[in-house]
């Protein structure tokens, strides 16, 4: 099973302590968000107020501006900590981030969009070494963070801004790739900005690739009508449509694609889906007439040259398929292929204007991160140190508060 299915399953479930290390698996994701409260009363272990103490010089690093620094931070506080403990770190580390998260969110709401963007670049930090358990943990505490933005987006501005969110995080979670989990959130960003035309053109080609071609056209339509003219939409719906019809709407619609308009990828892929589907039909002589016009508009494509070849000879138009044949062969630029690639890859060039927003509106933020920071105490004093047996006392041996390192 390769990463990108192992990351996918590793999505769904929530590991617990016992599985910490290995790749989780399950049929059912944890529920989005995360409270960032502990409950009460609670006996707080000495290693929760230990990494609570230094998740905090994290926060102060990443208020700096140094996110890299931050991130690198995280992931090695948080590896230190399941390999002293693998049964009880990802509760510990949950309860220690939960108190400041919550503490700094009550402080200074608008401090959620650069700790949301923190825990996302966490995620891809842990998923990229393949830290399941910690990966999975991140993106919990991301989910939660987006969620309190979501329910604090009172005014169209930052209902905007939440979508612009959740679009550079699924554009971060399809780089790992994780189709189905950036799915997820484009759809709840889209719940927010229903007008975002690329985040819509966006998520229709993740739900094709999910196999939900109704709810994917579903989504095309709705740019369509917004704009009728959007190419790429226009180009997706035609090819979603069923058959091979040469003289159907969707066959009319690659034909206007492909001859006007500009010359660029989407026409180049239209012409190659028209070609094929005249040939399909049999009817040689109007693919050529039609591969002869589109040849005008892209004479360095050798896989349309090597089309008219196949067609010129099923029509006994044995010279014709030989010039071609031989065109073909002295075509260097494969921009046919090129054409291909950007049409099947994963949509993270609709996304990067949303996320670059996003991450212009986090930076202008980290002020208020460093104002809760400063407002905040480190960490409340313990009720009551576990005693040995009693409910709050970990099992298994235990962290020295000081004894992470070690």
């Amino acid at each position: 099973m390769g990463f990108g299915v192992l990351l996918e399953v590793a999505m769904v479930v929530l590991p617990s302590p016992a599985a910490a290390g290995e790749p989780p698996t399950g049929a059912e994701r944890p529920a989005v968000g995360q409270p960032f409260t502990l409950p009460e009363p609670i006996v707080l272990a000495p290693q929760v107020e230990e990494l609570a103490l230094r998740y905090r010089e994290v926060f102060r690093t990443l208020a700096s501006g140094d996110r890299n620094a931050a991130v690198g931070r995280a992931a090695a506080l948080e590896m230190e900590a399941l390999a002293a403990d693998p049964r009880n770190a990802i509760e510990w580390l949950s309860q220690a981030d939960a108190f400041l998260l919550g503490s700094y969110l009550a402080a200074r709401p608008d401090c959620a969009l650069p700790l949301a963007q923190f825990y996302q670049r966490l995620v891809l930090a842990h998923a990229l070494q393949r830290r399941y358990p910690l990966f999975q943990r991140a993106l919990h505490v991301a989910d939660g963070l987006l969620v309190r933005m979501r329910l604090a987006s009172s005014s169209q501005d930052e209902r905007r801004l939440t979508a612009d969110a959740y679009s550079g995080f699924a554009a971060d979670l399809l780089t790992i790739p994780a189709p189905t989990r950036a799915a997820e959130m484009l759809d709840l960003g889209l719940e927010l900005a229903p007008e975002d035309v690329d985040g819509n053109v966006a998520l229709s080609i993740l739900l094709l690739r999910d196999r939900r071609p109704d709810d994917a056209e579903s989504r095309l339509d709705r740019v369509l009508k917004k704009q009728p003219g959007h190419r790429e939409a226009r180009l997706r719906r035609a090819l979603m449509r069923a058959g091979f019809s040469a003289d159907g709407r969707a066959g009319q619609e690659l034909e206007k694609l492909a001859t006007a308009g500009e010359s660029d990828w989407i026409a180049l892929v239209a012409a190659q889906e028209r070609a094929r589907r005249l040939l399909a039909t049999g009817d040689y002589d109007k693919s050529i007439a039609f591969l002869d016009r589109v040849l005008e508009r892209f004479p360095a494509d050798s896989s349309l040259r090597v089309t008219l070849a196949f067609a010129s000879a099923r029509s006994s138009r044995r010279a014709e398929a030989y010039l071609a044949a031989q065109s073909a062969l002295a075509t260097k630029a494969a921009t046919g292929e090129g054409a291909r690639r950007v049409f099947a890859e994963l949509p993270i060039r609709l996304l990067r204007e949303q996320a670059a927003r996003a991450a212009a509106a986090a930076e202008t933020r980290l002020a208020s991160l460093a104002a809760a920071l400063d407002s905040v105490p480190s960490f409340p004093a313990p009720l009551e140190p576990a005693a040995p047996g009693s409910a709050g006392a970990p099992d298994g041996a235990a962290l020295a508060p000081t004894g992470l390192g070690r």
